[in-house]
């Protein structure tokens, strides 16, 4: 974890973490109020019940901000998942983000939602990652990034020179 502090910062960390907390919340009390009412994510869109959709909409809210995050810091996202919620908050983003993938109405698969939530799925390991799926902000990623930038770029500074005999130049001497 001192690791992690010493590159994100302390205040950045403790932001994230009373987010995880609040949207640990908001996922243990919205699921609880959909399992409540047997929502499953084959259910019909609850547009007679406020309440049911209250819960809905916020599973839909949370589960955007925190793959939008988990995607941005997800180094700094997996040393806080044994701090937030008592060790639970992992599971209740999982579960929120599976049952929101399930959905398919808000994260339709191909809509520019659906394709946020899918790469935080394959960073999350709960779908096989793309064959050329790399997070460039996890740190792992951005050094390996960063080491085939050098050797692209290398490559490009070789010129090839010209085969064989050549003539030089002809120079005036006055």
């Amino acid at each position: 974890s001192s690791g992690i502090n010493a590159e994100y910062g302390g205040r950045q960390e403790e932001m994230l973490r009373m987010l995880y907390e609040a949207m640990h919340g908001v996922f243990e009390s919205a699921g609880a109020s959909l399992n409540s009412h047997s929502f499953l994510p084959s259910s019909p869109f609850p547009t007679n019940d406020q309440g049911l959709l209250d819960s809905l909409s916020l599973i839909y809210e949370n589960c955007a901000l925190f793959a939008d995050l988990y995607l941005r810091y997800p180094d700094l996202t997996e040393a806080l998942y044994g701090r937030v919620g008592g060790g639970k908050f992992r599971t209740t983003a999982e579960q929120s983000v599976q049952f929101c993938w399930d959905r398919q109405d808000v994260y339709r698969e191909g809509s520019t939602h659906g394709k946020l939530l899918h790469l935080a799925m394959q960073e999350l390991n709960l779908v096989p990652r793309d064959q050329d799926y790399v997070n460039p902000h996890r740190r792992k990623a951005s050094t390996t990034a960063t080491a085939e930038k050098k050797k692209k770029k290398k490559t490009k500074e070789r010129k090839k020179l010209p085969r064989g005999p050549s003539l030089s130049k002809a120079r005036s001497e006055l």
